[in-house]
């Protein structure tokens, strides 16, 4: 397969960000050993998900990482692990999952399936790659958990 071009998930991801439609209301949780626990309340319009695959030749196995954007800012980084295909967005729905996104009983449920009942836009984007383009974890990574504060409504 041809590599995507590499402006395409930026710009896939500028629309999904500004393309918004009535979301869902969710709490966030922020601990921090030195600000001490901050709760907000946002509303998500948008989820995307942005995958790079790459494909060792010697040993023919496919791998992938990805980062998960909510409303345009990113939450969680899936790093460098085995898998192909649509691998990506069921460990991100996982992920998502643990941090509160996603209800656990929904967690069999198809993501596009999930954010239309909620009425958010989905979207993801995958472009294959090198090794060394794939997406890391980085010092100072930190992960928010939250809470959501509505039920579905469709």
């Amino acid at each position: 397969m041809g590599e995507a071009h590499p402006c395409f998930s930026g710009i896939l991801f500028l629309w999904a960000t500004a393309h918004h439609l009535k979301g869902l209301k969710m709490t966030t949780e922020t601990t921090t050993e030195q600000t001490g626990s901050e709760i907000k309340e946002i509303e998500i319009k948008s989820m995307f998900i942005e995958c790079r695959e790459w494909f060792d030749k010697v040993n023919g196995n496919s791998y992938f990482s990805a980062r998960i954007w909510v409303n345009g800012g990113q939450v969680a980084i899936l790093p460098f692990q085995y898998g192909y295909g649509d691998q990506f967005i069921y460990e991100a729905q996982k992920k998502l999952t643990e941090l509160g996104y996603l209800q656990p009983e929904q967690m069999f449920r198809g993501m596009w399936s999930y954010a239309k009942a909620f009425g958010y836009d989905y979207y993801t984007s995958k472009a294959y790659t090198n090794k060394n383009q794939m997406f890391k974890l980085y010092e100072k990574y930190t992960e928010e958990k939250v809470t959501i504060s509505n039920k579905e409504t469709n």
